[in-house]
C-alpha cells in the first residue's frame, strides 16, 4: 500500500476512485443507522451503491486502460460458497435431486402426491425464493469488498474509513445509551415500534449492533497501536508519564488522543448490550490480539497496553449498565449449566445402553 501524504493523494485519486470512496463512506454510515439494513428498502438502497460502486470502478479502469481485477485472499472458498448457495435454488431434475437429497425428494413426492401432480425439476432449497434473496444478499457483500480492495491503495483511504466507522460507532453506542434510559418503544423515539425488546440504538437487534462493535473495537485498538509505533529509522524512545501527558495536552497528539476514549465507548456499549454472544466475541477477540501481539521485540508491551484496554473496557460496562452486564453474564453461566446437565444426562444413556447391551 502506498504511503503519500495528503497532497500526492489529492493529486494521484481520479474521479472513479473518489466517487468509489464516497461510496464506501455513505454506505459506512448510512448501512447502521438504517435499522441495520434490514428491511426491503434498506437492503434495495445499499445493493444499488454497491452496484454502482462496481460499474464506477469498471467505468474507471476502462478510462486508465487496465482491464484487471486484484482478487482478494480467501476469494476460492468464498467462491465456492457462493456457488454452494446459488446451486441449492437452482431447479434440478428429478433423479439429480434424489441423488444428492434423498430426504428432499422425499418431501417433494409427498407433496407432489397430495397435489397430485408429478415432481419433475425441483431445488434442492426448499425456500427457493428465501435462498436466492440471500444470495443476493451475499453476492452484494463479495461485489462490495472485491470493489474495496482494488479501489482502496493507500493509507490515508483506510484511515478515513477507519475514523469513519469509530465515529459512527460512538454516537451508535451514545445513542443506544441514552436510548436504553429514555426508551418509548419507538426508534428514534418518533419512528416506527420497535418489533421486540431487543432493539438497541438503531438496529432492530441488539445482537447486530454488538456485531458491527466487535468489529469496530479491534480495529480501533490495532489504529491506536499503529499510530504509537515509532517510524522506521526514527531513534526508539519509550515515553515517561509527564512526556506523554504533556503530549496529551498538546496539539501534536492530534485525533489520537481520542481513540482511547472512543474504545472504551463502545466496548462498554457492546458489554451492556445485551447481548451474550457479543461479551464472548468481543472477550475473545481481545484475548486473541493479547496473544498475537505478545509477539516480537515489543510484545510484552503491545500485550500489557492491549490487557489494560480490556480491563478499562470491562470496568467501563460496569460503570454503563452493571446490571445489564450482570444479567447477561448470569444467562450465560446458566445456559452453560444446562448445557452441561445436557450432556451428563447423554452421557448416562449412553452409558446405560451400553451396560444394556
Amino acid at each position: 500500500m502506498s504511503q503519500q501524504g495528503p497532497g500526492a493523494l489529492s493529486e494521484r485519486l481520479g474521479w472513479p476512485d473518489r466517487l468509489i470512496e464516497a461510496g464506501v463512506l455513505f454506505l459506512l454510515v448510512f448501512t447502521p443507522l438504517a435499522h441495520g439494513t434490514v428491511e426491503p428498502w434498506s437492503e434495495a438502497v445499499a445493493e444499488l451503491v454497491v452496484l454502482a460502486l462496481a460499474v464506477i470502478l469498471g467505468t474507471g479502469m476502462v478510462v486508465r486502460g487496465e482491464l484487471r481485477i486484484e482478487r482478494p485472499p480467501g476469494w476460492r472458498p468464498a467462491a465456492l460458497f457462493l456457488a454452494l448457495v446459488l446451486f441449492q435454488a437452482v431447479p434440478l431434475p428429478h433423479a439429480l435431486l434424489r441423488l444428492l437429497s434423498p430426504w428432499v425428494a422425499g418431501l417433494y413426492d409427498a407433496a407432489a402426491a397430495f397435489a397430485g401432480t408429478t415432481a419433475s425439476w425441483m431445488p434442492l432449497s426448499l425456500e427457493p425464493q428465501a435462498t436466492w434473496h440471500q444470495a443476493l444478499k451475499l453476492l452484494a457483500v463479495a461485489l462490495f469488498f472485491l470493489v474495496v480492495y482494488n479501489a482502496y491503495r493507500t493509507r490515508a483511504q483506510v484511515r478515513r474509513a477507519l475514523w469513519t466507522m469509530m465515529i459512527m460507532g460512538t454516537l451508535i453506542s451514545l445513542f443506544g445509551i441514552a436510548q436504553r434510559a429514555t426508551w418509548n418503544g419507538r426508534f428514534y423515539w418518533i419512528g416506527p415500534e420497535a418489533p421486540g425488546a431487543s432493539a438497541f440504538g438503531p438496529f432492530v437487534n441488539r445482537t447486530h449492533f454488538a456485531g458491527l462493535m466487535v468489529v469496530v473495537v479491534p480495529l480501533a485498538l490495532a489504529l491506536l497501536l499503529a499510530e504509537q509505533r515509532p517510524s522506521p529509522g526514527r531513534h526508539r524512545h519509550t515515553p515517561g508519564w509527564r512526556e506523554r501527558l504533556r503530549l496529551w495536552n498538546s496539539r501534536e497528539g492530534g485525533p489520537t488522543r481520542l481513540i482511547p476514549w472512543l474504545i472504551l465507548l463502545m466496548g462498554g456499549a457492546t458489554l451492556v448490550s445485551g447481548s451474550r454472544g457479543a461479551v464472548i466475541a468481543l472477550i475473545a477477540a481481545l484475548l486473541a490480539m493479547i496473544g498475537f501481539g505478545a509477539r516480537g521485540r515489543s510484545g510484552a508491551r503491545r500485550a500489557a497496553t492491549l490487557a489494560i484496554a480490556a480491563a478499562l473496557i470491562l470496568l467501563a460496562g460496569i460503570w454503563i449498565g452493571g446490571d445489564i452486564l450482570y444479567g447477561t453474564v448470569e444467562r450465560l453461566v446458566e445456559e452453560a449449566d444446562v448445557a452441561q446437565l445436557i450432556g451428563l444426562v447423554h452421557d448416562r444413556r449412553d452409558g446405560g445402553a451400553d451396560a444394556g447391551g
